[in-house]
């Protein structure tokens, strides 16, 4: 079987939650002796005007098709790109996969699902985040989620801060973004998502028909070796010392403020802060740092994940007080995996997953988490933490797991071909562009009758005064100076 996996991003560029999934996925399928290729985004863009073009690459033996854009405009809202959509139909003539497996549309194009039913190729999507919902991804404008349904109003406004146009082309990119969700949930034989609560939240704020719902499989993702390979790292039997490690890329939406505060509260004599991944906020390090008052913090930087047990040897708790609503959390995985015990947010799937393997605390709740600090400082408690039988999924277990969807999926060869949206956005370029062009148009004319009325042409002047009656009176007072003097 042949499989196209196409996914926003991919290692080496950047190796996020999503990205270390298909990562796992696609090298696994590839181990059991499928034929696998990997298309993916890029947040680079070409240099040099260059044009946008696929970049070969090979990661771990899979093949990968790295799209980069060309400079100048792109929609944050819309993200439908032609020029993509015309090399991906040409990559799925050449490679003719049996299923294309999508994890997201974002930095690709909003009509995968319908370019490849066009050529009898049917598809199936994984959901990482609430994109379907709501085009900033997280439904979290602020620290509360947004509970509204996706709409011009409040929508535009809230993107508004994040996209500095319009709100007649915001308001079309948001009709076309939803149009598109439309048309390809409707052309996907099967969508999975890794949690029951993520599902449970995409029904409550998604604005599909029952069609779409019905199929959802939750299917937990597992990216983590079975058996013998596991790493586990021993139970520490001391009272003397108690670290506490968070891991990931770094950012105020993981709650890491809100761990520093409950490091700060917490009736602890001697609690250290132990911080790894990359930072992706300026300033977030020094910030954690204040916080967290005398308490000590340390930051190890980007990291592999298999280095994990090393780099974590001597820490006896992982704290992930997330903001987000999760949707899986590898990193959960990869504490579980540890066997070390946990603290969670109440927000999303770790809270859903962790179980009887730690404690879940409001989120945003920096005296909740103190608190809990304080209860996992006990190494008996934490004992009792590991003594649940909270397991993981495996990598090889959710691997079999997904060969059995591509079976059914693959036998809906059927092609159809699907309303061209591009139709609409065109007609839209040509009348935003045709205003544009008046405008300049208005301004160049502007700008002759203004030059002319500096030089005395009172014809000019006069119309000037119509559009523009204080820079005409301004004009007209400098004439009669330069009169005077002359005479």
């Amino acid at each position: 079987m042949k499989l196209l996996l196409a996914v926003h991003n991919f290692p080496p560029e950047f190796r996020g939650g999503v990205e270390r999934a298909v990562e796992a996925l696609s090298t696994q399928l590839l181990a059991n002796g499928l034929e696998v290729m990997v298309v993916t985004g890029s947040a680079e863009v070409r240099a040099d005007d260059a044009p946008a073009e696929f970049i070969c690459e090979e990661w771990r033996g899979v093949p990968v098709r790295r799209w980069q854009r060309a400079g100048g405009y792109h929609n944050f809202v819309d993200a439908h790109d032609p020029q993509f959509e015309a090399a991906f139909e040409t990559l799925l003539a050449e490679f003719r996969p049996d299923v294309l497996h999508l994890h997201h549309w974002s930095q690709l194009s909003t009509g995968l699902c319908a370019l490849a039913k066009r050529q009898g190729i049917p598809s199936l999507a994984t959901l990482h985040d609430h994109w379907i919902t709501c085009a900033r991804y997280f439904r979290l404008p602020q620290d509360v989620l947004c509970e509204k349904m996706e709409a011009a109003d409040p929508c535009i406004p809230c993107l508004q801060q994040v996209w500095g146009v319009d709100e007649s082309e915001l308001g079309f990119a948001l009709a076309m973004r939803q149009a598109s969700c439309d048309q390809e949930l409707s052309l996907l034989s099967a969508l999975t998502v890794s949690s029951q609560s993520h599902l449970d939240l995409l029904r409550r704020f998604g604005r599909y028909p029952e069609a779409i719902w019905e199929k959802f499989r939750v299917l937990p993702m597992g990216t983590s070796p079975a058996g013998p390979n596991r790493k586990t790292l021993p139970l520490k039997d001391r009272r003397d010392r108690f670290v506490v490690a968070h891991w990931g890329n770094l950012n105020a939406l993981k709650g890491v403020e809100v761990l520093a505060k409950a490091a700060a509260l917490a009736k602890l004599e001697h609690l250290e802060l132990r911080f790894l991944g990359r930072t992706v906020e300026p300033g977030l390090e020094d910030r954690l740092v204040q916080l967290a008052g005398d308490r000590s913090v340390s930051f190890g930087g980007a990291y592999d994940p298999e280095n994990l047990a090393e780099l974590l040897a001597d820490v006896d708790c992982a704290v992930f007080p997330s903001l987000a609503h999760e949707t899986h959390s590898l990193v959960a995985d990869e504490a579980m995996e540890l066997g070390l015990p946990l603290i969670v947010s109440d927000r999303g799937a770790p809270a859903e997953r962790v179980a009887g393997r730690g404690l879940i605390v409001p989120a945003n709740d920096e005296a909740a988490l103190a608190t809990a600090l304080e209860k996992m400082a006990d190494p008996g408690f934490r004992k009792t933490c590991l003594e649940s039988k909270a397991g993981l999924v495996s990598l090889e277990d959710w691997t079999v797991q997904m060969q059995g969807i591509y079976a059914e999926v693959a036998v809906d060869r059927q092609s159809e071909r699907a309303p061209d949206l591009t139709r609409e956005r065109l007609a839209h370029r040509n009348q935003r562009l045709a205003e544009i062009a008046q405008y300049v148009g208005g301004q160049s004319q502007q700008r002759s009758t203004l030059e002319q009325a500096i030089l005395g042409d009172e014809a000019a002047l006069k119309q000037l005064a119509e559009f523009a009656p204080q820079i005409a009176q301004r004009i007209e007072d400098m004439n009669a100076v330069e009169r005077k003097e002359g005479s």
